[in-house]
C-alpha cells in the first residue's frame, strides 16, 4: 500500500491499526481491516458521506489485510439461494463479473453518488468494492486525489473523471473491461 497512500496516511494507518489490534475481538473476527478503513476515511468527512467509500473501502481493506471478508456478509432477503451465496464477499468477483456481463451493473454515476446506506444493495456494495479494486490497481493516484478532494465543491463523478482524464462512460467501460479480464 505504500505506493498508493502518502506517508501521513500510512502513519495514521499504523496508529489506528495498533489501537484497534489491541482489542482481541478485532483480531479474532477479522474485522481489523474494516474498522481501520472506516476510521481512516473519516479523515475526509465528506468521503464518508458516499456509500461506495464508507462501505466499499472497508471491504477492500478487509480483503487485502485478511485475504477474506467472510464476516462481512451482506444479507438480502429478496435474493434467491444462488444469489444469496453470491452476496458473500468471498463470492463478489463472480457476482460482479455476472452483473457486468449481463449489463445489470449499476452505472458508475449512480454508484458513486449514493449517500444513503439503506439505498445501497448487496450488489452495489460488491460493485463498489470492485470499483475501488480497479481504481487502486489501474488509477491509484486518481483514486487518492478523488478521496482527498471530496467536499471541495465537485462530486465524485466529476472528480473521478477529471483525475482519470476520461468521461464517466469511458471510465465505466474501462472498469467493466477490467472486471471481465480480472474476475
Amino acid at each position: 500500500t505504500a505506493f498508493l497512500f502518502p506517508a501521513w496516511f500510512l502513519g495514521q494507518v499504523d496508529e489506528t491499526y495498533a489501537m484497534y489490534a489491541e482489542d482481541q475481538h478485532n483480531r479474532e473476527d477479522g474485522v481489523l481491516g474494516h474498522v481501520v478503513a472506516q476510521d481512516l476515511e473519516h479523515l475526509n468527512a465528506t468521503a464518508a458521506d458516499y456509500v461506495w467509500l464508507s462501505e466499499g473501502l472497508p471491504a477492500w481493506f478487509t480483503v487485502r489485510l485478511h485475504g477474506s471478508a467472510e464476516y462481512y456478509t451482506v444479507g438480502d432477503d429478496s435474493l434467491d439461494p444462488e444469489l444469496e451465496r453470491l452476496a458473500s464477499p468471498d463470492q463478489w468477483p463472480l457476482r460482479v463479473r455476472m452483473l457486468v456481463a449481463t449489463g445489470e451493473a449499476t452505472p458508475l454515476p449512480g454508484l458513486v453518488s449514493t449517500k444513503e446506506v439503506n439505498a445501497f444493495s448487496a450488489d452495489q456494495l460488491a460493485l463498489a468494492w470492485s470499483l475501488i479494486d480497479f481504481l487502486v490497481e489501474r488509477h491509484p493516484a486518481a483514486f487518492v486525489t478523488t478521496v482527498k478532494s471530496l467536499g471541495e465543491g465537485e462530486g465524485p463523478v466529476a472528480l473521478l473523471t477529471a483525475a482519470t482524464q476520461s468521461t464517466a462512460a469511458e471510465l465505466q467501460a474501462a472498469w467493466h473491461g477490467w472486471v471481465l479480464e480480472r474476475y
